[in-house]
């Protein structure tokens, strides 16, 4: 069925118009819902530009991951896992954080105001709020609340243990002990 598209519709709807507005389905009176069903799961809406396919977001049949695939050779760029809710930027496969990103760059995350200051927020419910450094996948550093006693601690992974405290209510400083009983305590050799 051409509309507008009089001269050769190439799709079982093939609409043509001048302007900006397209198609519309719309309910007068509760929500309204356009099913894009397909046999292979492949259900997609693709966006092109002047003929050439640009984007594709779709169920991803093989897992039936939500996927934003940019097309002409970009590939997937982001996906909602199907059973977890996890999402990947760029880690399109299998993204085992609930926001999990990759890259190939050297820049990663931006979080910008335009404004005022901007924060960042780690926030464990078991006070294990924790920033963690990896290095290929081996845990190295670990700088988090201290959930017994609310300090802030710097940790070494993979056995080094604890290796700097400050401690919540006094600001006293500790290396290489947990309980710093002065403005700065060290325990071993000052060089």
């Amino acid at each position: 069925v051409g509309i507008g598209q009089t001269v050769a519709p190439s799709y079982k709807l093939d609409v043509l118009h001048g302007g900006s507005t397209g198609a519309r389905i719309q309910s007068s009176a509760s929500f309204s819902v356009v099913d894009i069903d397909a046999a292979s799961g492949d259900a997609a809406l693709r966006f092109v530009k002047a003929g050439v396919n640009q984007w594709n977001t779709r169920n991803r049949p093989a897992d039936d991951y939500y996927e934003i695939f940019e097309l002409g050779g970009g590939g997937s760029r982001f996906v909602i896992q199907d059973g977890t809710g996890n999402v990947g930027i760029g880690q399109t496969v299998a993204p085992s954080y609930k926001l999990d990103v990759l890259h190939g760059g050297s820049t990663g995350i931006c979080v910008q105001s335009t404004a005022s200051f901007s924060v960042v927020d780690i926030d464990g419910n078991s006070g294990d709020a924790a920033l963690r450094f990896v290095k290929a996948g081996v845990n190295k550093w670990n700088t988090r609340n201290e959930p017994t006693f609310d300090d802030y601690q710097i940790f070494e992974l993979g056995g080094g243990g604890e290796r700097l405290r400050i401690k919540r209510g006094t600001g006293f400083v500790g290396i290489n002990t947990a309980a710093p009983a002065t403005q700065l305590e060290v325990v071993g050799t000052i060089t």
